[in-house]
């Protein structure tokens, strides 16, 4: 492969295009942005490193994804793809995490994941410039009593949680990637997986102050955002995946069993009050989007501060260690 050809390293099934996992649980999902106190920026891809946390997954067990022994498993693919002198290379990163619920109460359940799918992953990396990275969810399929199938059980120890590679374009990167993809498409291609959540993230090439400016030209700011499912809690009150933003609002809650608590808007305004927020009880995952200038931007300590100031405020509302939100330990 020439160094300006394009890096494939296809999932099949895990990473479809949202109108397949549309097509594949019958029903939608919409991509909100959840109130976030810390504030927010345009991520820049020429200058930031950027972090990505997933939380959990919230659903109900009705999708034959749970074993007698009350595991889950979960897969997670995330694409980058970057502009080089020889034009776009893509790379894609999976992951397999079995989750362990036995203590879970039946119907409604979390799947805690709670990792970072990209940590101070720096999206210049000199010859090639990350424009965006999509991210595909998908439960996988109960096999057996106690097995989703010797393939994805021993995918689950091999890939658990895996980040993005510092240089996910790098050739030593690629060629563990080829081993790690060829795993998945099998499970994909088994049918051993259903989609559950897509989202894609693009980055602008360059500072925007104005949050209005990149919002309108479809790119990403930092902040909490949640994939909701049109499916959700037996019987109850599910928020529609159609105009939601324009009839929602969204904050995150630490007190709730839920964590992600919606509000219809009054006259297009949030209410002030979190007692006027419930608990979203609806299928869906959260994700943490936190950026900052690269070590190789040889920005001052007071041109860095605004944006270590907001990451280190986003981490503190959700009750997360500083690492989370792309900040060291200590």
């Amino acid at each position: 492969m020439s160094k300006g050809g394009r890096l494939r390293y296809s999932i099949s099934a895990a990473f479809l295009a949202v109108t397949i996992a549309t097509a594949a649980f019958g029903q939608g999902s919409v991509v909100v942005r959840i109130e976030d106190p810390s504030g927010s920026h345009c991520i820049d891809s020429t200058s930031e490193d950027v972090t990505i946390h997933i939380r959990r997954i919230f659903v109900e067990k009705t999708e034959g994804f749970l074993t007698e022994d009350q595991r889950a498993g979960v897969l997670v693919s995330a694409r980058i793809t970057g502009r080089s002198k020889g034009g776009m290379v893509d790379v894609q990163v999976p992951s397999v995490t079995l989750v362990s619920i036995a203590k879970d109460r039946p119907g409604r359940t979390s799947l805690p994941l709670e990792y970072q799918i990209a940590s101070y992953l720096s999206l210049n990396q000199g010859d090639v410039v990350t424009t965006g990275i999509a991210i595909d969810i998908s439960l996988a399929r109960a096999r057996g009593r106690n097995s989703f199938g010797e393939m994805l059980d021993l995918a689950g120890k091999a890939l658990g949680k895996i980040s993005i590679p510092s240089n996910p374009y790098s050739e030593i990167t690629n060629k563990f990637l080829a081993f790690a993809n060829a795993t998945v498409t099998d499970i994909s291609a088994k049918q051993l997986d259903v989609p559950f959540a897509q989202v894609a993230l693009a980055f602008n090439r360059g500072k925007e102050p104005s949050i209005d400016r990149c919002r309108a030209a479809g790119k990403e700011r930092t902040g909490a955002i949640a994939v909701v499912s049109s499916r959700g809690k037996s019987g109850a009150v599910l928020i529609p995946v159609v105009n939601t933003d324009q009839l929602y609002c969204f904050r995150y809650s630490r007190e709730s069993t839920y964590e992600l608590l919606a509000a219809p808007k009054v006259d297009g305004r949030c209410p002030a009050a979190e007692t006027g927020y419930s608990a979203v009880n609806n299928d869906y995952v959260m994700f943490l989007i936190s950026a900052l200038p690269s070590a190789s931007g040889f920005l001052t300590q007071q041109g860095q501060q605004p944006a270590i100031e907001e990451a280190r405020a986003r981490c503190a509302a959700f009750g997360l260690a500083p690492k989370a939100c792309g900040l060291p330990e200590h």
